[in-house]
Formats: C-alpha cells, sequence, structure tokens
C-alpha cells in the first residue's frame, strides 16, 4: 500500500467525546461481519435458471449491491442490476431473481419496490426476519450503513452457494483474514487514515477511482456526508475524463482529492489516471490477492477515514438528524410545517 501523505502527527483520540454511541466498535469488527456471511448455514434452495438479478434497496442497503454488481461480474456471467428507485423495469419475470435489501426491513421505497415485483423469485436480506417470506437474516441495533460487511458478504456467499462458484467464497476467506491487520494498523494512533483525515478538514471532498471500483468511491462520498457531515462526491475513469476533468484547465479549486488505484484498472484508465496525477492530494493503492480483497480494503479505509474526520469536524458520526426529519415528514404526509 501506499499514500501520498503530507504530515506525520501523534494523535490523541477521546472517543467518548464525540462518539457516545461507540461506533468504532464496529468498524473493528468488520472481519467478523465477513466471516457472518461465509459461516451462514441457512441459504434457501431456489431451482430454476435466471436470466438476470435485480437488486433493490435505499442508501446503504443499495451501495452493498452496487459494490457487489461491480465486483461479481468477475465471477458471474449474468446482468445485474442495482435499482435505488421505486418504479422498476417491466421487463421482470419469472427468469428474474429480485433481492430487495433493507437493513431496518421498513424503508418505504424499497417495501413499494417489494409490493409490486410479483413474477419474479425473491430473496430478502434485512434485519426483520419477516421482511420476505425467503429472508437472509442480519443481526439488528447498527445503524443501516454499518451494516454493509454483513450484507455484501451474503451477497457473495449466497452467491458462491446458488452459482456453485467456490473460487468466490475462498477470495472472502482470504479477505476476512487479510484485512485483520489492516484493521490493527488502522485504530492506533497517527494512523493512515487519521492522518488523511486531518488534511480534508474545512475542504470539499472529490473521490475518483478506476470503473471496477466506482461504487466503493461512491460508498466513500456517502460515509463522508453521513459519519463526517462533509460535502464529498464522487465520480469513476475513464468517464471523468469525457466530462468532470475539464473544468481542471483552471488550476485546483478549494477541495481534497483522493483517487484510488487498483491492480484491475484497464490499460486506458491507468494512463488517464496517470496524467491526471497533478492534481490529487492523496494516490492510495493495496497489495492484495483478489479483487474483492482489493475492494473490501479500499471501503474500510473509507470507513476509518470518515470515522476520524467527524472527531476533527466535532461532530458526532452517528447523527443523522436531517434524514431521520426528512423520514417523518414523509410518514406525516409532509404536513409537519418544513
Amino acid at each position: 500500500m501506499s499514500c501520498i501523505c503530507n504530515h506525520s502527527r501523534i494523535i490523541i483520540i477521546n472517543r467518548s467525546v464525540f462518539d457516545k454511541k461507540n461506533l468504532f466498535k464496529y468498524l473493528i469488527d468488520i472481519p467478523n461481519h465477513i466471516l457472518y456471511g461465509l459461516n451462514y448455514k441457512s441459504f434457501p434452495k431456489i431451482s430454476g435458471n435466471f436470466s438476470r438479478i435485480i437488486i433493490g434497496g435505499m442508501g446503504g442497503s443499495a451501495i452493498s449491491g452496487m459494490i457487489y454488481k461491480d465486483i461479481i461480474k468477475d465471477y458471474l456471467d449474468i446482468p445485474i442490476e442495482v435499482y435505488s428507485q421505486e418504479k422498476l423495469p417491466d421487463y421482470i419475470d419469472k427468469e428474474t431473481l429480485f433481492i430487495p435489501i433493507s437493513y431496518s426491513g421498513t424503508t418505504k421505497e424499497t417495501l413499494n419496490m417489494k409490493k409490486n415485483v410479483r413474477e419474479a423469485k425473491k430473496i430478502g436480506i434485512s434485519s426483520n426476519r419477516n421482511f420476505c417470506k425467503e429472508t437472509l437474516y442480519i443481526p439488528g441495533e447498527l445503524p443501516p450503513r454499518y451494516g454493509f460487511y454483513y450484507m455484501f458478504s451474503l451477497l457473495l456467499s449466497f452467491s458462491s452457494d446458488l452459482f456453485s462458484k467456490r473460487k468466490i467464497k475462498s477470495a472472502l476467506k482470504k479477505t476476512a483474514a487479510a484485512v485483520k491487520e489492516n484493521i490493527k494498523r488502522f485504530k492506533k494512533k497517527n494512523s493512515l487514515p487519521y492522518n488523511i483525515a486531518l488534511e480534508l478538514r474545512d475542504s470539499p471532498i472529490l473521490i475518483y477511482a478506476p470503473s471496477i471500483f466506482k461504487s466503493v468511491a461512491y460508498r466513500w462520498k456517502t460515509q463522508f456526508n453521513e459519519n463526517s457531515k462533509a460535502y464529498a462526491f464522487s465520480n469513476y475513469f475513464p468517464e471523468f475524463s469525457h466530462n468532470e476533468i475539464v473544468p481542471f484547465i483552471k488550476g485546483k479549486n478549494n477541495f481534497k482529492i483522493i483517487t484510488l488505484r487498483s491492480a484491475y484498472e484497464t490499460e486506458i484508465e491507468t494512463k488517464e489516471m496517470d496524467f491526471f496525477k497533478d492534481f490529487v492530494d492523496f494516490e492510495i493503492e493495496f497489495a492484495s490477492s483478489n479483487s474483492i480483497e482489493e475492494l473490501v480494503k479500499f471501503v474500510i479505509l473509507g470507513d476509518f477515514v470518515s470515522y476520524y474526520l467527524a472527531d476533527i469536524n466535532n461532530v458526532d458520526p452517528y447523527d443523522i438528524t436531517m434524514i431521520d426529519d426528512l423520514k417523518s415528514y414523509i410518514r406525516e404526509g409532509g404536513e409537519n410545517g418544513k
């Protein structure tokens, strides 16, 4: 792993002050969340062939599907789509496997998706055992964004069993073992993620990645939004090179730029990202044995950076008041005066 990082400081972190609900415990428990999917013993048996998989969900639940989609194409040869909107395509049929994901099991948009899908075979993922007739259960009482690793590992492990792809579980096992060492380093004082977070204070953040990790970059963006209460935006190569790169002719503006480099970049993506290096504050890469391991290492790093930035910004990483207020507004029919 390498990172362009300009500062090295000794940090004293008093988590009891800014992290009153101790979300940090979920970060250091990530390897066990991954193993949960690997050790899941009651995957339903589904008969028939599928022409496609469609995943429906919102927020952190949808992101687990997005990242799964980006990585699973190396292992499966059927199309996979992820929807974060209530209106689903009309071509969903008996040859479609529909996987609604709602961590709470109460997300209104996802419940509407589930209700409107009639012909497809359904397997839900939720902490609510009654979410679907067939539901892959995950432990409750976490903020949904911290349930990512449960949901992601269940998707991969279920796919491994359903399609008899042993390589998926093998890669996931290696990943669970490998990330333990990263987490040991990340939770220490003066760690890589804290030093990155120090440089992001009071700046909007741009995260760029190659196409294989476009949803990982988006996960970083949403973690900065929710944990750090920071403005953040993401894009990916090569699409970035055909539009968003143009304003940089004026030079770099008042934001910080992070690029996630991958051993699985295409040749063109590598050239484009090398071309853009002069504008980048942090360029990060990991040595990994497979694409799943590399991907999960990046997600974990982003989770730690956004958590530490919450400390630096003096905000509670748990608090999502704006989302809670919006949900209340929707439940009350828009009649709460806001």
